[in-house]
């Protein structure tokens, strides 16, 4: 039984928890790769960058079969729109294309950016539907966070973050905290206890909310029990939030999304987009 809530968090010394300190969000690399993403996407993203004061680079990837089968510049039957167009709005981005299986070419690239943005269709795999394969790979290998964008596709005014005392969910708590100050939203930090230990879980809720205390933000605790994975998504269902950040603890090995972990359910069924906390 995987517990979301440990224990022995509670006497885990509170120095162990990271240091509120800047998030450096200062270029995104956005990539594409298949089916062109709903219209919503480009000036969400766009407006978050702005926020951020961020740097664009704006990716689209192709294999090279695909690329050669491409018609050249000025050929009628040219996609116009097949390469990502920066925005007016941004004067500092630039369109690139990446050559290359989908996965090691946007990890290598993501190398030069602070976050790396994915639209959720461009991970689906032959069948129409979500590549487990795809999914855990981006998850796995890169290098920087991992913003996931699916539908319903809103501006994040609500985030939710599951914060069980540990040090990757302490990575989650710090990211979503600089993500609710910046972008001017409303912070709810869930706490999923499977043991049902009331005290327990108030203090590990108190350490959150002490932990966010420095952040300009407004935040509410929430404490229910069960099963984590379960849990954490009936919430975000339920609460209509619009981004859900969690740590990438179980998902970087074992291709964790493959084996049951909390992280990985959670990262691919979510009812909203994903900010993996890296």
């Amino acid at each position: 039984m995987i517990f979301w809530t440990m224990l022995c968090a509670c006497v885990e010394d509170l120095n162990d928890q990271p240091a509120r300190r800047p998030i450096m969000l200062r270029t995104f690399l956005v990539a594409r790769r298949g089916p062109k993403p709903p219209s919503e996407f480009e000036p969400i993203v766009w407006r978050v960058a702005e926020l951020y004061r961020a740097r664009l680079i704006v990716a689209d990837v192709r294999d090279a079969e695909e690329l050669a089968a491409t018609p050249r510049p000025g050929s009628q039957s040219e996609d116009s729109d097949s390469t990502p167009k920066a925005p007016a709005s941004n004067p500092d981005t630039i369109s690139i294309m990446l050559v290359g299986n989908f996965v090691p070419a946007l990890c290598d690239k993501g190398h030069e950016a602070d976050v790396i943005v994915v639209w959720h269709g461009s991970l689906l795999g032959t069948d129409g539907q979500t590549s487990d394969e795809l999914l855990s790979g981006l998850v796995r290998q890169a290098p920087r966070p991992v913003w996931l964008f699916r539908e319903p596709l809103r501006f994040p005014e609500r985030i939710l973050v599951a914060y069980d005392g540990s040090a990757h969910s302490g990575r989650a708590l710090h990211m979503a905290a600089n993500l609710a100050e910046t972008l001017g939203a409303r912070l709810t930090v869930l706490n999923v206890d499977e043991s049902r230990d009331e005290v327990a879980q108030e203090q590990i809720l108190s350490r959150a909310a002490g932990y966010c205390e420095p952040y300009r933000i407004t935040m509410e605790r929430v404490g229910v029990f069960g099963g984590a994975a379960e849990s954490i998504q009936a919430y975000a269902e339920t609460s209509q939030c619009d981004l859900l950040v969690v740590g990438a603890a179980g998902v970087g090995y074992l291709r964790g999304l493959l084996f049951g972990s909390v992280a990985g359910q959670l990262i691919a069924n979510a009812p909203c987009s994903v900010l993996v906390a890296k």
